[in-house]
This record gives structure tokens, C-alpha cells and sequence, in this order.
């Protein structure tokens, strides 16, 4: 091999390695589901939950309370929308959290924006339907209640306009992500 071959080598391999650190750098960091969770519930009315962490029975009546109201309000708004208006057709998972806000509470990234929770099953090629993402608060001992249960509610909010109405889902995406959406 001829020095001149080595350097054009060498300078391959440079190219390559700065290309892969300025993709890496574009990269939004995103919450990931895990592919087992250790604990399955179903909450006293029929709430779906996977969960990395033990959930206590208080803690799934909250996630309760959230989407049945947002099932009341809507429906008040909505009244023929028949998805989705029930506790058992919702399923919830919560994961690690990835980030804690200003006050304690934890958040995820979702697409680089940092979050109270989001959905997966709309429209994302997963195989099991609607589902609502949330970070657990197993490490601060279950304290930020009434933020668990409107993140619950606000999330399931996405899920129930998917499911019925998918040109006034759309409206609500991206800046009009704004909640409630049924107040």
C-alpha cells in the first residue's frame, strides 16, 4: 500500500466520523417504550396499565379520574362520538421519566420537547391502538397527584379525538397542542 492510499483511508474514516457526530447531534431525544413491563394492572373500572414501577391502587384511581373527565367533557361537546367513551377502552404505560421540571414533577422528551406525557397508536405503525405515555413518579413518591391526573386527562384527550374526529385531532396538534381541549 502506497502512503497516498493509507491517507485517502484515514481521511474516509475522519469524513465518516464527523458525519456520524453532526447526525448524532440532530438527533431529538425521545422517550423509548420498553419491551417488558414487570407490572400489569387494571385499575378498578378497567383502566389498562403497564408500568416499570409498582403503581398504587390511589395512583390508578387518579389516572381514573383524569380520563373520566375528559369522557364527561367531551361528550358534552361531542355527544355521537361513540370511541373511546369508556374507562376499559383506555390503556396508560408508564415509563421512566427523562427530565424533571421547574417545580420537581418529571417529564419526558417527545421528540425533543420536553413533556408531561403523549400518545403512541395514532397513526405510528404500532400494532396495539391508542395508548397514553407517562412518566412515573415512583422516585418522588407519588407527590405530583393532580399533575399525574391532567396529564392523564390531557393525553387521553388526543386519544379520544383520533379515534372520532381526525380532522379536529389534526387542529390540535403541534401549536394548538394547548390544554384542555375540553374544558
Amino acid at each position: 500500500m502506497t502512503l497516498l492510499y493509507i491517507i485517502r483511508i484515514a481521511c474516509a474514516f475522519v469524513a465518516v466520523a464527523i458525519f456520524l457526530i453532526r447526525w448524532a447531534r440532530t438527533r431529538k431525544p425521545s422517550f423509548v417504550i420498553p419491551e417488558i413491563f414487570e407490572y400489569h394492572y387494571t385499575s378498578p373500572n378497567g383502566v389498562k396499565i403497564m408500568s416499570v414501577v409498582p403503581v398504587p391502587d390511589y395512583v390508578m384511581l387518579l389516572i381514573e379520574n383524569g380520563i373520566g373527565t375528559q369522557i364527561w367533557k367531551s361528550y358534552l361537546q361531542h355527544p355521537k362520538w361513540a370511541r373511546f367513551d369508556r374507562l376499559p377502552d383506555y390503556g396508560v404505560i408508564l415509563i421512566e421519566p427523562m427530565a424533571t421540571n421547574q417545580d420537581g414533577s418529571p417529564a419526558i422528551f417527545v421528540k425533543g420537547i420536553q413533556a408531561a406525557g403523549t400518545c403512541i397508536g395514532l397513526n405510528d405503525g404500532r400494532p396495539y391502538g391508542p395508548k397514553i405515555v407517562l412518566p412515573h413518579q415512583f422516585d418522588t413518591n407519588w407527590n405530583f397527584q393532580s399533575y399525574l391526573q391532567e396529564s392523564a386527562r390531557h393525553e387521553s384527550e388526543h386519544v379520544r379525538l383520533w379515534t372520532n374526529d381526525r380532522e379536529l385531532f389534526n387542529h390540535y396538534t403541534g401549536e394548538n397542542d394547548v390544554h384542555p381541549i375540553f374544558p
